[in-house]
């Protein structure tokens, strides 16, 4: 569980800085408060600039909401969508856009709980409303996504961690139940321990009886190899009951499957003339035809089963009463002597259910190993599925470092967010008395969820508490605490890796969360304008920064993007349009029931230069008069 920290010269080549190209090409809105809104988007830079309430970040929230664009942090996604949904109303927003070689078009009302339209689902578009910036810096998981962007879709990762773990909960789930049935199955043997001495006794008893008995020895044999065989019989009889249980159980399984079958649904007319679920419905009805079948052979197995027990219940029978008969004989030359007899045949009958027990524990372990081997194998799946996905964040993370220079260094941390995992611990923990809080975190960073929980269903305590390095007695009350809990939520915890932001402060570089929010962004938003051929919407990138970081930073890392980039960025200051070298400004305004765009154009437009003078600038008499002051101080 220790992390590995990756520097500027580490790290492999997986990573990639350009995803898919993708590009927006236009945006219509049919109602709400943009209503009747249609905007064409330039390739490059596009500053889309306007006074308070025109619109602007309606018109960011609208992307997103519709491109169905991924928030950076968890505390973002119900906001973004209820203020989507709210400026919406009823209408319908459509936007089209390029992926790749792939023109399309998506659209999405506020009903729609994913985007309709051509195309895929999943577009590489990044949208950062305001004051998400910062916050993008100091979550842990907006670090990793800001580190993911650059590996485009995560669909094929996401989809092969959730299915490795599902697969570990279950075989968790599994190894619970088959050790609980043979802890009841160890109790029923420790209850028949003290049967075999017990039968030793009982049968030298009975030896001493029958040599005293003179003239015996013919009956005296015969009453033992009946016995013995009786015996026999009684133990088959006890399987025999088992096995008829378990066909029962499992015919019973087989109904209730029958009775109510989860058929797929009847294809309808609005999806299209050809039902393409035909094949599956087939293959259902096939799977409901080999059930009918398999009830059938339970059920003549049932039957079978019932002819041997009788026919082994009439021979039993017949030795018992045989051997009745012999006992009454020789309890007839020696009082006391079937007390003594029954006793041999009870304790010998005890025994074969001894035997039973003990082979049913042996199948027991063997099952139970073989469980827990196959889980051993699905977590090693798991961790080389993450360890490749840190190796693509190790090489983002290289690139970046190598790319951003020494202000800005990147560290990625093999395993290193341990949250959710100290999380799951705690929980399960909680109402024992033990301080969990304290103890969980310790217990995630030395222990990986495997190794927790095998030492909870071995109660291997002597090594939990070498490793958590806590006295026996209290890794006795953790190992204890923790079995009594549902290890499946442990054992699949996602693990996620730590990504470190930190920005060189005079000597020394700092985190991200330890110096104020406007530092924060000056590390976020050069990592942001790095990755090249996606899409990049930004609202108001410049809260929290002080100008000389927008026209030394910002501007320039703006001047030169790339020839397929595309930016999109609300602003409220001028430098960005204007510095920058925007491919198109648009200005927007509102009659106070709804907003509309009053000019769009090159920056070197009459239109642009107009709004940017009178929205930006405050007018062309306060530019002039600021312009009148810096030449006469400046001379």
């Amino acid at each position: 569980m220790s992390g590995i920290a990756l520097s500027s010269a580490e790290g492999d080549e997986s990573g990639t800085m350009n995803a898919t190209e993708a590009r927006l090409l236009r945006i219509e809105v049919d109602d709400g408060f943009l209503a009747g809104l249609e905007l064409d988007f330039a390739l490059g830079l596009n500053v889309i600039i306007g006074a308070r309430g025109t619109g602007k970040t309606s018109l960011i929230e609208l992307l997103r909401y519709c491109l169905d664009a991924p928030t950076f942090t968890d505390a973002a996604g119900p906001k973004v969508t209820q203020q989507a949904v709210a400026v919406l109303g009823d209408g319908r927003v459509t936007v089209e856009l390029v992926l790749g070689d792939e023109r399309m078009v998506v659209h999405r009302t506020a009903r729609d709980e994913e985007p309709r339209g051509s195309g895929r689902q999943a577009f590489p578009v990044t949208v950062l409303g305001q004051n998400e910036i910062e916050a993008v810096g100091a979550s842990p998981l907006g670090r990793l996504n800001l580190i993911d962007r650059f590996l485009g879709d995560r669909s094929e990762f996401d989809a092969n961690v959730l299915s490795l773990g599902t697969r570990l909960r279950s075989l968790t789930s599994e190894v619970t139940n088959l050790r609980e049935a043979r802890a009841e199955i160890e109790g029923q043997i420790e209850m028949l321990s003290s049967v075999p001495a017990a039968l030793d006794a009982a049968r030298a008893e009975q030896q001493s009886a029958l040599q005293s008995i003179e003239g015996a020895d013919k009956q005296q044999k015969q009453l033992q190899a009946l016995q013995t065989r009786s015996a026999a019989l009684s133990t088959q009889s006890g399987v025999f009951q088992r096995s008829r249980e378990a066909l029962q159980h499992f015919g019973a399984g087989i109904r209730a499957l029958l009775r109510n079958p989860a058929a797929p649904e009847s294809w309808p007319s609005t999806a299209g003339e050809e039902d393409r679920l035909q094949p599956i419905r087939e293959s259902f009805q096939q799977a409901l035809r080999n059930l009918r079948l398999a009830s059938s052979s339970v059920d003549n197995a049932l039957q079978q089963l019932e002819s041997v027990e009788s026919t082994t219940a009439a021979e039993r029978a017949t030795f018992e009463e045989q051997a009745r008969g012999l006992r009454r004989f020789l309890n007839q030359l020696r009082e006391g002597f079937s007390a003594i007899a029954r006793r041999v045949s009870e304790l010998e009958e005890q025994a074969g259910e001894l035997n039973a027990l003990q082979a049913l524990r042996d199948e027991q372990d063997r099952r139970i190993s073989e469980v827990a081997a196959q889980r051993r194998e699905v977590y090693r799946q798991l961790d080389a599925v993450r360890e490749t996905r840190y190796k693509d964040r190790a090489g983002v993370a290289q690139r970046l470092n190598s790319e951003l220079g020494k202000s800005i260094k990147v560290t990625i941390t093999r395993s290193g967010n341990t949250t959710r995992y100290a999380s799951a611990i705690t929980a399960a923990l909680r109402g024992t008395g033990l301080h969990y809080n304290r103890l969980a975190p310790v217990v995630a960073s030395r222990m990986s969820p495997l190794e927790l929980v095998e030492s909870v269903e071995t109660a291997d305590r002597e090594s939990f508490a070498q490793v958590i390095e806590i006295a026996a007695d209290r890794a006795d009350a953790v190992i204890s605490g923790l079995a009594e809990s549902n290890l499946a939520d442990i054992i699949s915890v996602p693990i996620e890796d730590s990504v470190t932001l930190e920005l060189l402060d005079g000597v020394e570089y700092k985190d991200v969360n330890q110096v104020s929010i406007g530092q924060r962004c000056t590390v976020v938003l050069p990592i942001l304008l790095s990755q090249h051929g996606s899409v990049l919407v930004l609202d108001q990138p410049e809260d929290h920064l002080d100008n000389s970081f927008v026209t030394e930073t910002l501007v320039e890392v703006l001047r030169h993007r790339g020839g397929n980039d595309q930016l999109i960025i609300v602003s409220h200051n001028a430098n960005i349009p204007v510095l920058g070298e925007a491919d198109q400004v648009v200005a927007m305004g509102s009659d106070g029931r709804r907003a509309f765009v009053t000019s769009k154009g090159p920056l070197e437009s009459a239109a642009s230069v107009a709004a940017i003078t009178t929205i930006m600038e405050g007018g062309a008499e306060a530019f002039e008069r600021r312009a009148r002051f810096y030449r006469k101080v400046l001379g």
